[in-house]
């Protein structure tokens, strides 16, 4: 038995009226999937912050925004969260820090930061410097191991 086209167009309307319910622009913010990365929207590196000692922060709001050394230009903190890392003070700016990736593991997001240190017996400038690397990343709820929203 065929439907009739009058029972078609009601469940085409039917289709439609839950469409229109559902919001598509809806974020997930359990991702990503277990054992993958996320990825970068952009990131900013430097070698001068004013941070007075190492960190590990996670920014997602405004005044945790204020209280960050760096400017990292506007967020949208309803899609996007900003990540920290810096090396605090040291001796030279012949030392960096990056956030090589976070990945999901067991429902915690796990970072991966490489310290880059100068060669043993390098001549490096002696001007003092604060390495940091930051990075704008899709909105997360889920807990980044090891990191703190600022202080």
């Amino acid at each position: 038995m065929h439907p009739r086209p009058a029972s078609l167009g009601f469940a085409f309307a039917a289709t439609l009226a839950g469409m229109a319910s559902c919001r598509f622009d809806d974020l997930r913010r359990d991702f990503p999937a277990e054992h993958e990365a996320m990825e970068p929207l952009r990131e900013r590196v430097g070698t001068f912050s004013n941070l007075s000692r190492r960190v590990k922060w996670v920014i997602h709001s405004p005044g945790e925004l204020a209280l960050m050394p760096v400017d990292v230009g506007p967020i949208d903190f309803e899609r996007e969260m900003v990540v920290l890392v810096g090396m605090g003070p040291t001796p030279s700016p012949d030392y960096a820090v990056r956030l090589k990736r976070l990945v999901r593991d067991a429902g915690v997001l796990r970072a991966e930061i490489e310290y880059l240190y100068p060669p043993d017996g390098a001549a490096g400038s002696a001007s003092p410097a604060s390495p940091y690397h930051a990075v704008v990343m899709p909105r997360s709820d889920l807990r980044i191991e090891g990191f703190t929203a600022p202080e």
